[in-house]
């Protein structure tokens, strides 16, 4: 079964396979903790990266040590061009960006070197912010990742020359401002909320006495349409004086010694090709998905993603069947894969679910899901094991429980008393 799925992934991929990799950049892999750095320069590069973010995190320590100490998965892209980095771009004048995700985050680059420091830092930035677990309104979170990623001196220059001499955007709708709003497709308009962003941020963290604390951030993020007075008064007395935050940090590339070496394709066409999904251009990612399934089996959950996405439920399927069958597939994807097998003929969703459950028995609505699968087969033992494991039923779930419950007790009354031989 399963090698007829791995041709059907195929299908398409081997004509154009020698080309393919004629074409492909040579990339290199660099880990350090949980960063995970895939680019197309060179060694040297990577570890300064690598190193420029440990600095980073250690100077972030002296004004928000919660904020330091926040962690999860994360992989960087970085290109050696932009040319590289057009087919991945997000708009016309961003050269990174930051993307969160299931298992793990991403940034990406148009290229690594001393010149994209601001923007790399800017990123990771973002990337702690979001991995302690804040949600901020977008406004406070760009303004956090400039001023925390200490914005260089004469970038902060050119910005307070800006504000003092520009009209600044109206107070309520910076505060109310949304990701993907229109300001990010004009370049004159978000440079005006970046650097107003930035100013307002800058204000907030000096009133604070340079100190970033988890319930004065709650307090700033609650700043709404009522409050541009308060802004207002920040923004004037900051640009009155201006004291960065960052302005006396140093930042340094400490030594590092991350593992280097030649970055697997599998790898790296699974990467572009969930970037590619996420930025919307699904035939790019199909070409890169289709290719890193005949060598790696993370690329099979996304790859099911996007046939889902595409509304190819069977091809779906099988992508998720054949993840789930190489250990590849995470509990999210299994649930999905459990209400394909549900709808689409010739469905078996019991040993998803007890895969599911295997993985994480914190998830009771697959716990009654599999009682009730075990209740049509007529597995009534295994159908009572599986509801007296249940601590709290879901609320939809509540009637299905107590029946069950009534039912598989009369079908099991006298089985627990037979003893053995």
């Amino acid at each position: 079964m399963w090698n007829t799925a791995l041709f059907w992934l195929a299908c398409g991929t081997l004509s154009s396979w020698d080309a393919t990799v004629a074409r492909e950049q040579v990339w290199l892999r660099a880990t350090q903790g949980q960063v995970e750095l895939l680019t197309t320069a060179d060694a040297r590069t990577a570890q300064w990266a690598l190193a420029e973010l440990e600095a980073l995190r250690e100077a972030v320590a002296q004004t928000a040590p919660w904020l330091a100490a926040a962690s999860a998965p994360l992989r960087i892209v970085a290109f050696s061009s932009e040319e590289e980095f057009d087919r991945y771009r997000i708009n016309p004048h961003s050269p990174a960006y930051f993307a969160g995700g299931p298992e793990w985050s991403v940034i990406v680059l148009a290229r690594l070197g001393q010149d994209s420091a601001p923007s790399l830092r800017h990123e990771y930035i973002h990337y702690l912010l979001r991995s302690s677990g804040r949600k901020l309104p977008l406004w406070l979170e760009e303004g956090l990742a400039d001023a925390l990623s200490a914005l260089p001196k004469g970038e902060a220059d050119r910005r307070v020359r800006l504000l003092r001499a520009g009209e600044l955007m109206h107070w309520r709708e910076l505060l109310a401002a949304k990701p993907a709003a229109a300001l990010y497709q004009d370049w004159e308009q978000a440079r005006l909320f970046y650097a107003q962003s930035w100013l307002l941020a800058e204000a907030l963290i000096h009133s604070a006495e340079g100190r970033v604390d988890p319930e004065r951030l709650d307090e700033w993020a609650a700043m709404g349409g009522g409050q541009e007075h308060v802004a207002q008064e920040l923004a004037r007395r900051f640009l009155k004086r201006p004291r960065p935050v960052g302005r006396n940090w140093k930042l340094a590339s400490r030594s590092s010694t991350p593992e280097i070496a030649p970055a697997p394709a599998g790898l790296v066409w699974t990467v572009l090709g969930r970037l590619s999904m996420q930025i919307g251009r699904l035939d790019v990612a199909e070409g890169h998905l289709r290719r890193a399934a005949l060598l790696t089996p993370e690329s099979l959950s996304w790859l099911g993603d996007l046939e889902y996405r595409r509304g190819r439920l069977e091809e779906a399927r099988q992508a998720w069947r054949l993840a789930m069958a190489r250990d590849a597939a995470d509990v999210r994807t299994l649930l999905r894969l459990a209400v394909l097998e549900q709808d689409l003929p010739g469905g078996e969703m019991t040993p998803v679910l007890e895969k599911i459950l295997a993985m994480d028995p914190t998830q009771e609505e697959a716990r009654l899901a599999l009682a009730s699968q075990y209740i049509r087969r007529g597995r009534w033992l295994d159908a009572r094991q599986r509801l007296s494991e249940v601590r709290s039923a879901p609320p939809r779930w509540a009637g299905f429980y107590q029946q069950a419950l009534a039912l598989v007790r009369a079908r099991t009354s006298g089985a627990e008393l037979l003893g053995t031989n």
